[in-house]
């Protein structure tokens, strides 16, 4: 499979960092990582709209968020047949509680 060149990505969106003064592998790694995140935040965040209003997660403590994804990690590791769910449940935690974090350092 033929790896995708920086300017091919940024073409496709909007999340390249400053290609100018970023080398092209790590442009790279940050597109190919930028669009795992998507997805399993995608898989993560249908699976609690089934159970949790939207925005619920904001009123978690960050501490919450944490052990939650500590969970997902341990799950994930002998749960074999639900480790994409699981790596994206603890994606998922830990993009909350960095989110909640910032919020509370404002």
């Amino acid at each position: 499979m033929k790896k995708k060149t920086a300017s091919a990505a940024s073409a496709s969106n909007s999340f390249v960092p400053c290609r100018e003064t970023r080398p092209r592998d790590i442009v790279d790694d940050f597109n190919d990582l930028a669009f795992a995140c998507a997805r399993a935040l995608d898989i993560a965040l249908k699976d609690g709209a089934k159970k949790f209003a939207p925005g619920a997660w904001r009123a978690v403590a960050i501490a919450d968020h944490l052990r939650h994804a500590r969970d997902h990690a341990h799950r994930g590791v002998s749960e074999r047949e639900y480790r994409r769910t699981h790596l994206a449940h603890l994606l998922c935690r830990a993009a909350m509680a960095f989110r909640n974090f910032e919020e509370e350092s404002k």
